[in-house]
């Protein structure tokens, strides 16, 4: 008897597996199903020598069981895995088929044939239409887009990068107000990505120049630039109008306030070759009056608390002070102006009270401190004239740097002089170059400036 028609089950299968199969298939059909070499003998009742007889099925008659090919059952063991299961399915329709006959079941593999040939064309026009499409996006990516992807920085824009180096140009010839417009030019056009950060940070700078050159300057003044170790960081903070008439500082009536940031950079070093620096930032809020005249400077003092760094007595502190401030609400008349006020830096020395006096004529000192660590025998001679060579080095005005630092870099040429390791630590603090950390980086960079 034949079984169930299961073409609509099996063909799509055998679309898959058709390479795997024909094979076998083929050898199934050019073998029958050998019959049992015995008549089965009679069960009697209570006895089961053999397999358990089918269980009834719900629907009606037997429930109908996959045989193969000697009779024996393919149901897989419960351990099986989700593939051994689908193997033996497929084997139970395959059986299924055979039995059918050997011109059904030719039947089925030349619908399954070509159905396998109808979905492999299918597959191949769905490649060439998404390779097509693939290839006419790719064409639409804008140049930034495909630079982000390969990892590498897009192309500049050569007009935009003219136009931002006009807008360099005019700060650097003092029309600020033009440089602001131009770059407010620029953004409107909505340039890429980097060219706009660009033209942001410089908006900002001439916004701030043009405040400061044209409406109102803001500067930190300290009376005395060398302190003793423990003495309080006391400045003076001035403001200045440009304006013709009166400038509104804020919107209210009597004192106001403004408020801003100090930024304090300490730098600690000592003979022996240690430097190590930090930086704190503090906040900063004023009382300024309400209007401000041109030419009648407003000032106010600052003290700039500073944390105890608890360094040895011996170490010399450098510190600087720089800022900013932002006008709650600035007017000229009735125009509103915004932006921040720079407060550029100043900058503090400290150190023993002793060594202030090497300051007054730091060249002089420098040679002669030079000379004494050469002739040095002694380790305390030689400490003492180490210790004077440094301070009198750091202690340096701005007008006589050069001519120290040349001083200390004549010490680094011979490799074997004493002086060598203290003028190399004095250097390092002189021009704040402590990455340049043995002579023959000072001596390849002072060959690179000349």
């Amino acid at each position: 008897m034949a079984g169930p028609d299961c073409s609509c089950a099996v063909r799509p299968r055998l679309a898959v597996l058709l390479g795997v199969t024909l094979g076998s298939a083929a050898l199934a059909l050019a073998s029958p199903v050998p019959a049992p070499a015995q008549p089965p003998e009679p069960v009697v009742a209570g006895q089961h020598d053999g397999p358990a007889p089918p269980e009834p099925d719900p629907a009606g008659g037997p429930r109908a069981e996959p045989v193969t090919a000697t009779g024996q059952t393919t149901e897989p063991p419960s351990g099986c895995t989700d593939l051994e299961r689908a193997a033996a399915g497929d084997l139970q329709a395959w059986q299924r088929l055979l039995r059918r006959g050997p011109e059904a079941a030719r039947q089925e593999l030349r619908q399954a044939i070509q159905q396998a040939e109808r979905m492999l064309a299918r597959l191949r026009a769905l490649q060439a239409q998404l390779e097509g499409t693939a290839r006419r996006l790719s064409g639409l990516v804008l140049p930034s887009w495909r630079a982000h992807a390969e990892r590498r920085p897009p192309e500049p824009v050569p007009w935009y990068e003219d136009k931002l180096a006009e807008a360099e140009g005019r700060m650097a010839a003092g029309d600020h107000l033009g440089a602001m417009h131009l770059l407010e030019a620029l953004l409107v056009l909505g340039p890429p990505r980097q060219a706009r950060q660009r033209a942001l940070e410089l908006r900002a700078l001439a916004r701030e120049r043009y405040l400061r050159a044209e409406v109102i300057a803001a500067d930190l003044q300290v009376a005395r630039t060398l302190l003793a170790p423990g003495e309080p960081i006391r400045l003076l903070l001035e403001l200045k109008s440009h304006c013709a008439e009166p400038l509104r500082l804020h919107g209210g009536r009597g004192m106001g306030s403004w408020n801003g940031a100090l930024e304090v950079e300490v730098l600690l070093a000592d003979p022996s070759g240690s430097i190590r620096r930090y930086r704190v930032v503090r906040a900063l809020a004023i009382q300024v009056p309400e209007t401000l005249a041109e030419g009648k400077p407003w000032r106010t003092d600052l003290v700039v608390p500073l944390e105890p760094d608890r360094a040895p007595p011996g170490v010399f502190r450098r510190i600087t002070v720089r800022g900013s401030l932002r006008p709650e609400a600035l007017a000229r008349g009735p125009e509103r102006l915004y932006g921040s006020l720079p407060l550029f830096p100043v900058v503090l020395r400290v150190a023993e009270q002793a060594h202030h006096g090497l300051s007054g004529s730091a060249l002089a000192a420098v040679r002669a401190a030079l000379g004494e660590l050469r002739a040095a025998r002694e380790p305390a001679a030689r400490q003492a004239a180490a210790e004077r060579l440094f301070y009198a080095a750091v202690l340096a005005p701005p007008a006589e740097r050069d001519r120290v630092g040349a001083a200390l870099l004549a010490a680094l040429r011979d490799p074997d002089d004493p002086a060598g390791p203290v003028a190399l630590t004095a250097l390092r603090v002189l021009y704040d170059r402590p990455e340049l950390m043995d002579r023959e980086q000072w001596l390849r960079a002072a060959a690179r400036e000349r």
